[in-house]
């Protein structure tokens, strides 16, 4: 294939065989979730333009308002809507870190931090993965609905976001600590998750000063990881039945009972 032929953006470089396979492989994602997207709904006409915006201009900011925004919709879209969420489907975490880390490698520091990535996951149990339980009927911990909205809200205002996702990681934690102490009491066990560690926040807090200029992106890419959807193998989901008893939730399935509905 000769790619001096082919007009392809200026913000993803294509040079080998494998750029052209991952750039294949976000252009069908990309359209995946654009056309879920209706232009006569108000919310989602914005996020088409955001999206518009990057790809006529390269805006990175106009990209994170999509993802973040895409993420929010889906999440409100399930709790009160189950047939609109289930027409739309999740983004994939893995392709978001390829678009992110090749388009624009400023931001490889922020998504490939241990820190970020254990709160980002973090956020993602207590929002996405958790309402999933909740329409099995599996809901075992608090689902923190107005999470991505208010890191959106104070993005642009440092001191106030981080002041957000540290009392997140607090609760997150106490949270589980509780979780812990009830299947102690009952000595059985059951499903668990993963504390956010000192360490993770401490490499989470050095990033977080390193951009704190940057804190408007760092907080829509929060949002935009813990929306998305987790890659799982075969032997990952087994992984994941066998120690919690239920089966991994997957985003791209999810079906809401029908007196939630």
């Amino acid at each position: 294939m000769n790619l001096s032929f082919i007009g392809l953006p200026g913000w993803f470089p294509v040079r080998t065989a494998d750029d052209v396979e991952a750039w294949m492989n976000l252009l069908e994602e990309h359209l995946r979730l654009v056309r879920a997207l209706d232009e006569e709904k108000a919310e989602e006409a914005e996020l088409l333009e955001a999206y518009r915006d990057f790809v006529s201009g390269g805006d990175w900011r106009a990209l994170l308002l999509f993802f973040a925004g895409y993420g929010m919709t889906l999440f409100r879209a399930r709790e009160r809507a189950a047939q609109r969420a289930a027409s739309m489907p999740s983004p994939k975490q893995s392709l978001l870190e390829v678009l992110v880390v090749k388009g624009y490698p400023h931001y490889a520091e922020i998504v490939r931090n241990p820190g970020f990535q254990a709160i980002a996951k973090a956020m993602r149990l207590a929002t996405v993965a958790e309402q999933y339980h909740k329409a099995r009927g599996q809901q075992v911990f608090a689902i923190h609905y107005d999470l991505f909205q208010k890191l959106k809200q104070h993005a642009r205002f440092p001191d106030q976001l981080l002041a957000i996702v540290m009392d997140f990681v607090a609760e997150y934690n106490r949270e589980n600590a509780r979780r812990e102490e009830q299947l102690a009491r009952k000595g059985q066990g059951g499903r668990r998750r993963p504390n956010i560690t000192t360490g993770e926040v401490e490499q989470f807090v050095a990033l977080f000063d390193a951009h704190r200029q940057h804190s408007e992106a760092l907080a829509l890419l929060l949002i935009a990881y813990a929306s998305s959807r987790e890659d799982r193998t075969a032997e990952g989901e087994a992984a994941v039945e066998a120690a919690t008893g239920e089966a991994a939730d997957d985003a791209d399935v999810y079906t809401v009972p029908i007196d939630e509905a």
